[in-house]
This record gives C-alpha cells, sequence and structure tokens, in this order.
C-alpha cells in the first residue's frame, strides 16, 4: 500500500490479469468504492515510488526489532518467522486487545485490536526508532497494567 509503507496520503495498487483487475473495478463500485480526482493521488503514489521506496527496509528492520522485543513480554505470543515485512501481529495471553488498544491510544500510540486477542502494528515513513522502542515499552506497561 502507498499510503502505509511507502508514505503517500492514500492509495494502493492492484495487480493481476486484466480480467482479474476488471472484476476487482466492478467489485469496488458495487460497495460504493469510487474517486474523482485521482490523478492526484496517482501522482502522490508515484513520487513515494520514485523517492521512498529504498527505505521501505528500514521500516521492515523496525518491525523486525519490535517484534523481537515483544517476544520478550510474558503475556504476548508472536511468531517471529512471520515478521516478514512492515507489518507486526501478536496475540495477547488474554481477551484484552481492546482494552490495550485503548492505554496505548492515552499515551499516544496507534495500535489496532484485530480481535479480543489479537493486534497489528504497522511501521512506515513517519516511525522512527526510537518510536518503536517507546512502543515496546508502552505495550509491556498495558499488558502488566491490564492483565
Amino acid at each position: 500500500m502507498f499510503s502505509e509503507g511507502l508514505g503517500a496520503p492514500a492509495g494502493s495498487a492492484l495487480a493481476g490479469s486484466a480480467g482479474d483487475v476488471e472484476r476487482a473495478r466492478r467489485i469496488k463500485h458495487l460497495f460504493g468504492g469510487g474517486m474523482r480526482q485521482t490523478g492526484i493521488l496517482a501522482a502522490a503514489a508515484l513520487h513515494s515510488l520514485d523517492h521512498h521506496r529504498d527505505r521501505l527496509a528500514e521500516d521492515h528492520a523496525h518491525a523486525r526489532a519490535f517484534a523481537e522485543r515483544l517476544a520478550e513480554i510474558d503475556a504476548v505470543q508472536i511468531d517471529l518467522a512471520r515478521v516478514q515485512t512492515n507489518i507486526v501481529r501478536f496475540r495477547l495471553a488474554s481477551p484484552v486487545a481492546e482494552a490495550v488498544s485503548e492505554w496505548c491510544a492515552a499515551k499516544g500510540l496507534k495500535i489496532l485490536p484485530v480481535s479480543p486477542y489479537a493486534m497489528r502494528a504497522v511501521f512506515h515513513l513517519n516511525v522512527r526508532r526510537d518510536h518503536m522502542l517507546g512502543a515496546v515499552e508502552i505495550i509491556r506497561d498495558a499488558v502488566s497494567g491490564i492483565a
């Protein structure tokens, strides 16, 4: 996705056969998708490809370091082998993901619950190493304060 991974204001891309792309376009419109003035967003996506692509490895490294640190927290379960991009999914030992998300939000950390037990973190252009380290500590405090 251009917005999360490459720092564009919005957007994603779909690759496939002409038939697959046309089917996806029809389905998108069935669900109310469709925009006008998409050329401006496409220009931003092209800029992000030209100027931010090389730094994606930094996001992946932040995600990996984040995951390794989370694995040290007793109340967190994470499969390190599955952390291969800028997205980190992990499970909590108890169904408190919503409460952990709220605790984190109060501390300035946006992290999404994806089920009562699971959470998802995404690293992107605006997340520095010190942010990642701080996020680990906020999550550590959250799970110890809630569990």
